[in-house]
């Protein structure tokens, strides 16, 4: 029987579950039945991990880029892990707001991932749909990408809750994956997350990233999203284990109002 749960318990009950998990935030991360620890941070860079790791069929590396103005601290928050069926899951979101609601809201949404991953549930649009009605109770709003990775037949499950499409470098070209339909966390109780599949290749690189990335008040008329799409391609035209470390010191620096967290992952063959 595979280890992922089809069945879709109430999220109040799956929240309760695993309320002891701790926090990367703290030091420490929430311990996991032989699959290694997981990765997860919210607004804390030297708390990141600055190294590339491994998942399941893959290399990731992250990054976080606090605002230059500390005040604004964001609700910005990345989760990376492998799971006990041979699979990876990738998570990136973004709590809407800056201050202290945003960084409570992002710490409830994260933890109760965190919380429902351990109890079996790991598809994306059940995830998402999970994350929205939590949302909703805590009266807030923002947006998310769950993806899941299978190694044996390179393919990526995935949905998001309206966050920009992770995109994907392969063959010297860039370009933003088909992107399903998705609410944002938050917005209405009958939300609806459908989950589409990518085929990937050796070599391929794929990079979620939350909005602070290719949106900034000072940069008016630039593309940064082109920006960072050029980056990408060349970054990956030329693959090997320093390719994560390299585009880490290419993408553009933090802005002055927004956070920025990226969550990249190489294909291995």
């Amino acid at each position: 029987m595979p280890w992922c749960r089809t069945s879709r318990p109430g999220w109040t009950r799956a929240a309760r579950s695993n309320g002891s998990a701790t926090s990367c935030a703290a030091g420490r991360s929430p311990r996991w039945p032989s699959t290694g620890s997981p990765r997860s941070c919210r607004t804390s860079s030297s708390r990141c991990p600055r190294d590339p790791f491994p998942l399941p069929g893959l290399q990731a590396a992250v990054s976080y880029l606090p605002a230059e103005k500390a005040v604004r601290v964001g609700g910005d928050w990345y989760h990376a892990q492998a799971l006990p069926d041979g699979s990876a899951l990738l998570a990136i979101g973004d709590v809407a707001g800056h201050g202290l609601q945003a960084a409570s809201g992002m710490a409830h949404l994260r933890f109760a991932l965190v919380a429902w991953l351990s109890i079996g549930i790991c598809d994306p649009g059940v995830l998402l749909g999970h994350l929205n009605g939590l949302s909703r109770r805590l009266d807030i709003t923002g947006t998310a990408v769950i993806a899941a990775y299978q190694p044996a037949t390179r393919t990526l499950s995935w949905a998001r809750a309206g966050h920009m499409a992770p995109l994907l470098a392969r063959d010297a070209r860039t370009t933003e994956l088909p992107v399903p339909r998705g609410l944002l966390l938050g917005a209405t109780d009958d939300a609806r997350y459908p989950v589409v599949e990518v085929r990937l290749a050796p070599a391929d690189l794929i990079m979620f990233y939350t909005d602070g990335l290719v949106e900034r008040r000072d940069a008016a008329g630039a593309d940064l999203l082109g920006e960072v799409m050029r980056t990408l391609t060349e970054v990956s035209a030329e693959p090997g284990d320093l390719t994560l470390k390299r585009l880490r010191d290419l993408l553009p620096t933090a802005g002055p109002d927004d956070d920025t967290c990226t969550l990249a992952v190489r294909v291995l063959s």
